[in-house]
């Protein structure tokens, strides 16, 4: 599914997905980051959650050319273990044009089987030579 993101609106679904974390994958990011293993010995960094969870949606999308990440925050609920099934759903927030640049916010959604896990935003820019319709 190819999306276009001049013609996307609020509420519209970008993606649906859920994923694991390996306890590798974990320790590459701190092994990356150069934070402290022993204070994570069964759970995810927050951050980590935020990161992994950005590069699975870029498994979901076509290749985003000429696209500008401009703005990432994230709120974290809960503890995520190492293994645990994570459910995630990234839906557009806002979406406008100022001056032909297109400016999209995305929202995630991040959740285990305990409840919510980290709640999120994403802004994305398409810059004025790229965002006029083809």
């Amino acid at each position: 599914m190819a999306i276009d993101f001049t013609d996307v609106s609020a509420g519209d679904e970008l993606a649906s997905f859920t994923f694991a974390l390996s306890a590798a994958e974990v320790r590459a990011y701190l092994d990356a980051t150069g934070e402290d293993a022993a204070r994570w010995p069964s759970q995810v960094p927050p951050l980590a959650l935020g990161a992994f969870a950005l590069a699975r949606l870029m498994e979901h999308l076509p290749p985003l050319d000429s696209i500008l990440h401009t703005g990432q925050q994230f709120s974290f609920q809960r503890a995520v273990s190492v293994d645990d099934s994570i459910s995630a759903r990234f839906t557009v927030a806002s979406h406008s044009t100022r001056r032909g640049v297109v400016i999209t916010a995305v929202d995630a959604e991040l959740a285990t089987a305990a409840g919510a896990a980290a709640h999120g935003r994403t802004t994305l820019l398409l810059g004025a030579e790229n965002g006029e319709s083809q």
